[in-house]
């Protein structure tokens, strides 16, 4: 799902060399990054054996871009991975103003392996839309492949993302959320369940892990350092034990990666909420959307603090931010002042060069929160739809 984010404008180079993990059958491809006026145009993808599948993908501090191809032979694309929706989806050959000129297009006459299937498509998000048609084909990245995938072509959509050199999503939310993206209601499986019931993987379940920027020197550094695990989860990533929660059943929440919230605590005073709070979990989303009430006693002891698009900032010599502790099934998740403080890159500081943003933002209106990049990077996330449930540890340093 996507929703207002903070921009940041690179693109990759990849790497000479390939290092393989022979403990874990891994092998991750290296990549630098220099500063262009644009997003990055994806990354090359590393191998693994059948039972997990691992793709080094792209932090760009607003989302996290991935290479697939689609067809046979396989036609390329760069999409941004969102579990916040269900639906995968590249443009149309053919559609260029109504799509926002994308780099790559989807041409059906050109994969022996297209099946259309009739199914009209549309969706909207926080932010932007897409409309078109969908189909079935091969998926082909990491060295797997995955036939009859059911993914969408658009005719129509905002172009935001071809403009920051997306062409499209690959949607890894739970298999039901598909249902309102299409007039018939009909629930389509996602390129995971595809893979696992195909056995390309051995478990339904995939992982996300990113490391931040190390400092301030490092802005276009280091950018490729992250990594999704469809099948599993690298354990040598992980501070300490993974943890698992099941999914929240709150009637909103029920078809979203989302978990029940117990309490919170600010500088480990518990606010003794009445209510649970639902969060999705959701790699679209930049930012972590709170409650008015939470961020309200987060703020309030600096009277400098204020909202700048949307967005909380504090002047960037600020000392002694709270930290903020989500309690999750008896887990508490620490997020201190590092976690949710943007203080790398220029482009993330106001123009004044005297405020600092912050990764929070008030939750939108029908969401209790949202944890997004912000979140994530600090933790290693697990997607088990096998067991219905998500798993956390802290990231390793």
């Amino acid at each position: 799902m996507l929703f207002p984010s903070l921009l940041a404008l690179a693109t990759c180079i990849l790497g000479a060399t390939r290092a393989a993990d022979t403990e874990n059958n891994f092998i991750t491809v290296p990549f630098t990054t220099v500063p262009v006026k644009r997003w990055p145009m994806g990354s090359k993808l590393g191998i693994s054996d059948k039972d997990i599948v691992q793709s080094p993908i792209l932090n760009v501090d607003i989302a996290y871009l991935m290479n697939l191809g689609i067809g046979e032979p396989p036609q390329k694309f760069t999409l941004l991975v969102d579990t916040g929706s269900s639906t995968t989806w590249v443009p149309a050959y053919g559609c260029d103003r109504e799509c926002g000129y994308p780099m790559h297009s989807y041409m059906a006459t050109n994969s022996s392996s297209f099946d259309p299937t009739g199914i009209l498509m549309k969706i909207k998000y926080g932010e932007g839309f897409a409309y078109g048609f969908f189909a079935r084909d091969t998926f082909t990245f990491a060295g797997q492949s995955a036939q009859g995938v059911y993914f969408a072509m658009s005719n129509a959509n905002d172009g935001q993302l071809s403009e920051a050199g997306a062409d499209g999503i690959l949607g890894l939310g739970p298999d039901t959320l598909s249902r309102y993206d299409n007039p018939q209601h009909l629930v389509l499986p996602t390129l995971v369940s595809s893979m696992a019931e195909q056995s390309v993987i051995s478990k339904n379940v995939f992982s996300f892990y990113f490391h931040p920027l190390s400092n301030d020197n490092a802005v276009w550094e280091s950018r490729i350092n992250g990594e999704i695990i469809f099948g599993g989860v690298d354990s040598s990533k992980v501070d300490g034990k993974i943890f698992y929660v099941p999914r929240s059943n709150q009637p909103h929440m029920l078809e979203y990666w989302a978990m029940d919230i117990d309490d919170v605590a600010i500088n480990g005073k518990p606010m003794q909420m009445k209510e649970k709070l639902a969060a999705m979990i959701d790699s679209g989303s930049t930012l972590m959307y709170l409650p008015s009430s939470v961020l309200n006693l987060v703020f309030k002891p600096f009277p400098n603090a204020r909202i700048m698009g949307n967005v909380y900032a504090v002047p960037c010599d600020t000392d002694n931010l709270p930290s903020i502790t989500l309690y999750v099934n008896g887990f508490p998740m620490v997020l201190n002042p590092e976690d949710y403080l943007v203080s790398k890159g220029p482009f993330l500081i106001t123009p004044t060069y005297s405020l600092c943003h912050t990764y929070l933002m008030n939750s939108p209106p029908g969401y209790s929160a949202i944890l997004g990049y912000s979140f994530l990077q600090n933790y290693v996330t697990i997607f088990d739809n096998d067991k219905n449930r998500l798993g956390f540890g802290r990231r390793a340093s």
